[in-house]
């Protein structure tokens, strides 16, 4: 048998290096898992984000035509009262009209 100075045979050298590459590439493969569920659990946050987003998005544009359509009906409303207003100052003005006339009807007849 060959001995090198440590007093191992190179078989034992080789067998101790074997052993060191082994636990190295374990090693290697543990950081790599790690790294990789890492990134995993950033692109799932990331999606959870975007849908968050994308959630919020579709409740203000739900929101917003809940919003036009009630902006809608109230200018309506308001159409339906001002058509309403002239009608009464139509109406008002009728009867003030009618008030004057018999106004004047009656000077004629008041007894002095």
């Amino acid at each position: 048998k060959k001995y090198n100075r440590d007093g191992m045979t190179q078989k034992e050298i080789i067998a101790q290096l074997e052993a060191q590459i082994a636990q190295m590439q374990r090693d290697h493969n543990d950081r790599l898992a790690a790294l990789t569920l890492e990134i995993e659990e950033e692109k799932l946050q990331r999606t959870k984000e975007l849908l968050e987003r994308d959630m919020l998005i579709k409740q203000l544009e739900t929101e917003n035509i809940e919003y036009s359509e009630e902006q809608k009906h109230l200018q309506h409303m308001n159409h339906l009262q001002e058509e309403e207003l002239h009608e009464l100052q139509d109406t008002i003005a009728g009867l003030k009209q009618q008030i004057e006339n018999l106004a004047v009807e009656n000077e004629g007849h008041i007894v002095t």
